[in-house]
């Protein structure tokens, strides 16, 4: 989508990104996305105020999942799987600030849930941020450890 930071299509029912400005949501909701979930802290500098008010006055479902950039756990991820499961045959919107901790969440779910390739994963990692810092390496390798 033009206009919104760092957006990539993923397929034709995925589409993720950086920071969505209150403006841009419609917009989404016009190319048929039907659920966002927001990895971005309220905090956060790049926070859209009032989001999930804006999504749900368009009619979009509103998954709020805040992930610690410094510090993501586990239960995060956790989260977010859920997140996805539920939104199964729905065409799905996920954003942060940057399209880094969504192309890490995106990448594990893609490897872990639907059999994506090692290098398929990284591939949409490399495409959003490059090579990850050490703080999500970590975390990308301590979920692919879990069993």
């Amino acid at each position: 989508m033009q206009g919104i930071y760092n957006f990539i299509e993923v397929d034709s029912n995925l589409g993720t990104s950086g920071a969505v400005e209150a403006d841009r949501f419609a917009g989404l909701r016009a190319d048929g996305y039907d659920i966002v979930i927001n990895l971005l802290p309220d905090d956060s500098q790049y926070a859209t105020p009032g989001e999930a008010q804006i999504v749900a006055d368009l009619g979009m479902d509103y998954v709020h999942i805040p992930v610690d950039f410094a510090a993501p756990i586990a239960s995060n991820y956790n989260d977010f799987v859920a997140a996805m499961q539920a939104a199964t045959g729905k065409k799905v919107y996920v954003h942060c600030a940057a399209n880094w901790r969504v192309s890490s969440f995106v990448s594990l779910y893609g490897e872990r849930e639907l059999g994506w390739a090692r290098h398929t994963a990284e591939a949409l990692v490399e495409k959003a941020w490059g090579e990850p810092d050490d703080v999500w390496k970590q975390f990308m390798t301590e979920i692919r450890s879990i069993k």
